[in-house]
C-alpha cells in the first residue's frame, strides 16, 4: 500500500490523489488488532489440537493431569470408534463418562465454554471436525 499499489483494493484504485500512507497506517492498525484478538487462540493451539485429535495424540505431550485418562481413551475401542464417527460435541458429552474421565470432561467443558455462545461453539466444532478429517486422511 505504501508503494502506491492499490491492485488488491479495486474500489480504491478508481480514485485519484489517494493518501496511501494513511490507508497503510489504518491497515497496519487493523492487522495489529487482529493479531491481538486472536493471540489467545494461538496460545490455546495445543489444547485445540488435543481436543480435536485426542485418540491420536502423543500422551507425553498432553498436560500431566490428562495423561492417564488420555491413555484410557486411546486404548478403549468404543471411545476410539465413537471419536471417529460422531461430532466432537457428542463424543465429549455422551461417550466420555464423568466418573471414568473427570479430568478430560472438565478440560473439554472449559474449552467449549471459551466461545460464550452455542453458535460460536458450533462454528468451532465444525472447524475442528474439518481438521479432524484432514488428520484422518494424512
Amino acid at each position: 500500500m505504501l508503494s502506491g499499489n492499490s491492485y488488491h483494493f479495486t474500489t480504491l484504485s478508481v480514485y485519484e490523489n489517494i493518501a496511501y500512507a494513511q490507508y497503510a497506517e489504518e491497515l497496519k492498525l487493523l492487522s495489529e488488532q487482529f493479531s491481538n484478538r486472536f493471540s489467545d487462540f494461538k496460545n490455546m493451539e495445543d489444547c485445540f489440537n488435543l481436543f480435536s485429535t485426542s485418540t491420536k495424540r502423543n500422551v507425553q505431550n498432553a498436560p500431566i493431569h490428562l495423561q492417564m485418562e488420555l491413555i484410557e481413551i486411546q486404548e478403549k475401542s468404543l471411545q476410539k470408534a465413537k471419536f471417529e464417527d460422531v461430532e466432537l460435541w457428542d463424543f465429549y458429552k455422551k461417550y466420555l463418562e464423568e466418573d471414568h474421565f473427570p479430568q478430560f470432561r472438565k478440560f473439554a467443558r472449559r474449552l467449549i465454554c471459551t466461545f460464550g455462545s452455542t453458535y460460536k461453539c458450533e462454528q468451532f466444532l465444525s472447524m475442528m471436525k474439518v481438521n479432524k478429517s484432514k488428520h484422518r486422511k494424512g
